[in-house]
């Protein structure tokens, strides 16, 4: 069966056009004057094709205004002092739509679940006041506001950082064991990692189906054809003791091997600076190496160097992203904002080259939480070493951003040509965890694979052979679609 996507793209072919090339060159133009004001380059990078959000967690992407509606259609109610809503109207709560009405108690709600311009711990904070929310709804909800999101901003792909199956999951934690010897605890937990992915599968394709629906898609979210593709990433604690934080890393990697093509990969969370976090992460990487062997190398994102001196001590400063290169084995490494600590920098990054790990840039959050921002931002450091990275929100409804206010911030922050502000998009997809072939040779957009070097041309139709492909890699699917979403744009 075809994909829904590949009849527009065979549709689109037929239609003639300049060359890209030139196309390219009016693009380039525009783009140039957009940059003469803010919404000049908001309206250009709006409808921009961006590809991928590949650091997006999935509480912190919610908007308080999803929050307040979903509260007041569900018949919550609000707790003023706590600034919470809860499902339990007791004495000094209010019915929740009296948001509605009292415009100072909807301010406090919204002062509180979102970052503004509160730092480390305001950014933090608010997701305690986000969860007496989203813990209430159903992940299928959530999922679909933040696709809808990003199919407004021509974003096609999204990899959602979410806990699974959380009550499941928080039995197997708290029932979790020593981790002394950790072939013994693994077997410990067999059976209840059995249940837990086959809990986590029923939710996730439950969701995928859900989700796919309100987008007016036939088959499942997680599809390369969706119109807003949607995969997961399951969420680790860093914050967690050492037997929870193991069971939670293991349950994610059996999810992922019970839901493929669903879930895609784990990651750590939490604050990188909180003393469990800082004191235990030799531990965490210990296990995480441990993990990777025994699960047959599974695919890792993690959060690194999201530190400045001014919340860590030197040492995860100068280590946190090697180790979690080397021995936690991530293939994406997250913000990476402390790489300069690193006491061989210049080798650190001559090493992420090499290995083709890409560093998932947020500038928004990087600014609310650290301070870091412009010149003090190591972006421009890893694009003059070659490194790939992309631009993720992070945190998006908690920071009030979205993925075109983080294109508009990179345009500030560094003043790419046109070509490189593809090539960044380009990277959201060729370091996603997208199963099957790319459409560039090792990494390289410059280098198409035989078979497409016409794809950048408007009058580009696929032969039967490059449809048979496009239809067995959703790698492959999802780049030929950036590429036709760039003709179209440029056109």
């Amino acid at each position: 069966m075809k994909h829904p996507y590949l009849l527009a793209a065979l549709a689109l072919s037929l239609c003639w056009a300049p060359a890209a090339r030139a196309d390219e060159t009016t693009a380039a133009r525009r783009f140039q004057q957009a940059q003469q004001d803010e919404p000049s380059l908001i309206a250009f990078l709006q409808r921009f094709p961006k590809g991928a959000d590949l650091h997006n967690h999935l509480n912190g992407a919610l908007y308080s205004e999803h929050l307040v509606d979903w509260a007041i259609a569900h018949g919550m109610s609000f707790d003023p002092k706590a600034g919470k809503f809860t499902r339990d109207p007791r004495p000094g709560t209010v019915p929740a739509a009296k948001l509605l009405e009292d415009d100072a108690l909807l301010a406090e709600y919204r002062r509180h679940a979102s970052a503004g311009t509160g730092g480390h711990d305001q950014f933090f904070n608010a997701f305690g006041y986000i969860s007496s929310v989203a813990r209430e709804m159903p992940l299928a909800d959530r999922v679909a506001l933040v696709a809808d999101e990003a199919r407004g901003q021509n974003v096609h792909y999204l990899e959602l950082m979410a806990t699974i199956a959380g009550s499941t999951l928080r039995k197997l934690a708290k029932g979790a064991g020593p981790v002394k010897d950790l072939d013994a605890a693994l077997k410990a937990l067999k059976p209840a990692l059995a249940e837990y992915a086959k809990a986590g599968a029923a939710e996730i394709e439950q969701t995928d189906r859900a989700v796919a629906t309100h987008l007016g898609y036939s088959g499942r979210a997680s599809d390369a054809g969706s119109p807003v593709a949607v995969r997961y990433i399951v969420q680790v604690d860093r914050t967690d003791d050492d037997p929870a934080f193991f069971a939670t890393a293991a349950a994610g990697l059996a999810l992922m091997q019970a839901a493929p093509g669903q879930v895609v990969a784990i990651n750590i969370v939490s604050p990188e600076d909180h003393p469990i976090a800082r004191t235990h992460f030799a531990a965490q990487m210990k296990m995480l190496d441990f993990l990777y062997q025994r699960f047959g190398h599974p695919n890792l994102a993690l959060h690194a160097g999201e530190l400045t001196p001014a919340c860590s001590p030197l040492g995860p400063l100068q280590s946190h992203i090697r180790q979690s290169v080397v021995q936690g084995h991530a293939l994406r490494i997250g913000h990476g904002v402390a790489v300069a600590w690193d006491p061989d920098a210049a080798g650190l990054l001559a090493e992420l080259k090499r290995r083709h790990v890409a560093v998932e840039i947020c500038l928004t959050s990087n600014d609310a939480i650290l301070g870091v921002s412009g010149a003090r931002h190591p972006v421009s450091l890893y694009r003059r070493a070659g490194v790939p990275y992309t631009i993720a929100t992070d945190d998006e409804g908690v920071s009030r951003s979205n993925l075109t206010l983080e294109y508009a911030k990179l345009v500030r922050t560094i003043h790419p040509a046109y070509t490189e502000l593809k090539d960044v998009a380009r990277n959201g997809l060729e370091y996603a965890f997208l199963a099957g072939e790319s459409l560039y040779v090792d990494h390289d957009p410059r280098r198409l694979r035989p078979g497409f070097a016409g794809v950048r041309n408007a009058a580009w139709q696929p032969s039967p052979a490059a449809t048979r492909r496009i239809q067995a890699s959703p790698k492959l699917l999802q780049e030929v679609r950036l590429e036709r979403d760039f003709v179209a744009f440029e056109r």
